[in-house]
């Protein structure tokens, strides 16, 4: 295969990379709203969600009544069905079981609270990520972003060691991705994704590697 086939190749692979991370972005995008409050937690553990009712600016009353509705991050199901909240006096609480947190994403509801005939409501999320932490999307689209940038530069310089620099790039977006996840997605996805990402990085890697000798070879 010529050199230039080679580079028309991986420049169809960093397109279609391209392609994706756009429909990833333009996804997470959609998915934004303003709520109220959003709860993360690491899946598979348990979680416990509070909320602060008052009424008249004072603390609810002994026989105010929190209910909570979740729906799940794909189907958009119930997942929490209007469940009644305990109320520890200054605030209403309900854990739910680590057995039920295991589907990463976001769960999209609402908590009711009613004191007598005073009642608010307030859009909530439950985020459930790989690690607990609200930070895969954004970094790892950074650096898969700043991978293709080095890599589409590494093409126009005609640079191996610039094409190592963005093979590396896109291995340590891969790893992010496997250990962190990225939101709004399944873990069977971000999985893939950040595989997906990890081998691109290997072959950029070799395939930079593999210039390098051939361009000393000609020397």
């Amino acid at each position: 295969m010529k050199r230039t086939t080679k580079k028309i190749v991986y420049m169809v692979f960093v397109s279609v990379l391209i392609g994706a991370l756009m429909g990833v972005a333009m996804a997470n995008a959609a998915n934004m709203v303003d709520v109220d409050e959003v709860y993360i937690i690491k899946a598979c553990d348990k979680a416990d969600i509070t909320v602060q009712c008052a009424n008249g600016g004072a603390h609810c009353s002994a026989s105010a009544v929190c209910n909570i509705t979740l729906f799940y991050p794909s189907n958009y199901t119930i997942f929490l069905n209007d469940l009644p909240m305990t109320n520890q006096d200054t605030f209403h609480n309900i854990t739910i079981e680590g057995t039920k947190t295991c589907k990463i994403g976001d769960y999209r509801g609402s908590i009711v609270c009613c004191d007598g005939a005073n009642c608010n409501n307030a859009d909530v999320i439950l985020r459930i990520t790989p690690s607990g932490e609200d930070r895969g999307t954004a970094i790892s689209l950074i650096l898969i972003f700043a991978a293709i940038i080095v890599i589409l530069l590494a093409f126009v310089l005609k640079n191996e060691y610039v094409g190592f620099v963005g093979g590396i790039l896109f291995i340590v977006a891969g790893v992010h991705i496997v250990i962190y996840g990225m939101l709004n997605l399944s873990d069977v996805y971000t999985r893939t994704i950040g595989i997906t990402s990890i081998c691109l990085g290997v072959i950029f890697f070799i395939y930079a590697a593999y210039e390098g000798v051939v361009n000393k070879e000609e020397y």
